[in-house]
């Protein structure tokens, strides 16, 4: 089963859909638009678990650089602080 675990670098919500979590690392093993569950402690040492979806983000920047990124559902913005640690598992 694979997994991936990094230090959450940005957050920011998707109306109706949930929060996106962006990390420095990638997984290739972890596939796209798959379920996947994800572990979440912020630095209080608070445990947030959810299920969630990888997806890749295209930024220009001003050239073309993607980040893989994971949909987190059923958590918000505000519980999880930048520098928290997530646990993404396939």
């Amino acid at each position: 089963m694979p997994s991936l675990t990094y230090s959450i670098i940005d957050t920011f919500e998707i109306t109706n859909r949930g929060l996106v979590i962006l990390g420095e690392a990638t997984c290739d093993a972890i596939s796209v638009g798959k379920e996947c569950r994800i572990s979440i402690v912020t630095p209080s040492g608070q445990i947030l678990t959810a299920k969630g979806y990888k997806e890749w983000l295209l930024r220009r920047t001003p050239e073309p650089l993607e980040k893989e990124a994971y949909l987190v559902e059923g958590i918000s913005k505000s519980d999880v602080p930048v520098g928290s640690m997530a646990t993404i598992t396939q």
